[in-house]
């Protein structure tokens, strides 16, 4: 049985914008963006960066094609 989830989809959702948000500004990290955002919000860098992963796709294998 799965974890139950600590934050709501739309938490997750606006940090990932944040971080996105301040990449942007082009003066900070990723590690750096990941402190900033998740000491604003609460939320471990680290935490963070699996959402960050999560939402650009890296780590996730398509599915096979059928044919």
């Amino acid at each position: 049985m799965p974890a139950p989830m600590k934050y709501d989809q739309e938490t997750q959702d606006r940090a990932v914008r944040m971080y996105v948000d301040r990449l942007a500004e082009g003066d900070v990290s990723q590690l750096k963006a990941r402190q900033e955002v998740g000491e604003l919000l609460g939320i471990n860098p680290s935490t963070l960066r699996n959402w960050v992963r999560r939402d650009q796709g890296e780590g996730v294998t398509p599915p096979a094609a059928t044919g």
